[in-house]
């Protein structure tokens, strides 16, 4: 699925379609008991990435090396994005001010039919520069569309006599409940609620929230336990096609009450 779009005035045609990649600014910390602790440095200081993979005649890889290599330290404007090459949560109505984070060596894939150079492949990343972001209400339904984990350690020690009878039991009552990775495949509009919802400051951003339905799950963080609360400590999202996105969470259980 080949794809283009504009850095400043050069075309750039890329193949397959790029990746993308989400970091929220974000370090979870597990403390004690069952309790997961947020830093977060601010949704201002997330990271969007954009891997693309160019194939293309040796004279035009060789131009888009060389403007590459001008623009090492400035910064581009990307334009004539058609529909969402970042994650739809952000604003590509325009232009996206981006910087060249990651650049690799071209290497020659294939040969062409009359050219005796061939095809050249070259894999850089652009990283979205303090993107503007579209505002949707968040809103967050659970929907799996593959197998995943749902349940506790459990954290019990046991310590045997040398004659193997009547152990010793240690019990330090900090069972984590973890739920996912989940995977749901969403529309745009369903990925942008998604993620302004876990990334967003008043919803579930670093913090506790009730947990969101999830048709026939009934202990997501292990039997007999509650799934009243918890929270999102890890957010993944790839590109599936044109229309829809893979978003995976992964949650888990907290005593913070509501």
């Amino acid at each position: 699925m080949s794809y283009s779009f504009k850095l400043n005035d050069l075309e750039v045609r890329v193949n397959p379609f790029p990746s993308v990649k989400i970091t929220p600014a974000i370090t979870w910390t597990k403390g004690a008991g069952v309790e997961w602790v947020a830093t977060d440095r601010g949704a201002s200081k997330d990271l969007y990435d954009l891997k693309c993979t160019a194939v293309l005649p040796r004279d035009e890889m060789v131009d888009l090396q060389t403007y590459f290599d001008s623009k090492r330290t400035s910064t581009m404007d990307m334009q004539g994005i058609s529909g969402y090459a970042f994650p739809p949560i952000i604003d590509q109505s325009g232009s996206v001010a981006v910087s060249l984070v990651e650049l690799g060596k071209a290497k020659q894939v294939k040969w062409a039919a009359g050219d005796v150079a061939g095809m050249y492949e070259l894999q850089f990343t652009l990283r979205a520069l303090t993107p503007s972001k579209l505002t949707s209400s968040p809103v967050i339904n659970l929907r799996a569309e593959d197998g995943f984990e749902s349940d506790h350690e459990t954290t019990v020690s046991r310590f045997f006599p040398y004659d193997q009878s009547t152990p010793v039991y240690f019990d330090r009552n900090s069972d984590a409940g973890t739920f996912g990775p989940v995977r749901m495949v969403l529309s745009h509009e369903e990925a942008r609620k998604t993620l302004s919802y876990v990334l967003g400051a008043s919803t579930g951003r670093g913090k506790a929230f009730a947990f969101p339905s999830f048709p026939n799950v009934l202990y997501p963080f292990g039997a007999p336990r509650d799934a009243a609360v918890c929270k999102c400590i890890a957010v993944d999202i790839e590109r599936v096609n044109l229309s829809r996105w893979g978003v995976n969470l992964t949650f888990v259980e907290s005593a913070v009450e509501l």
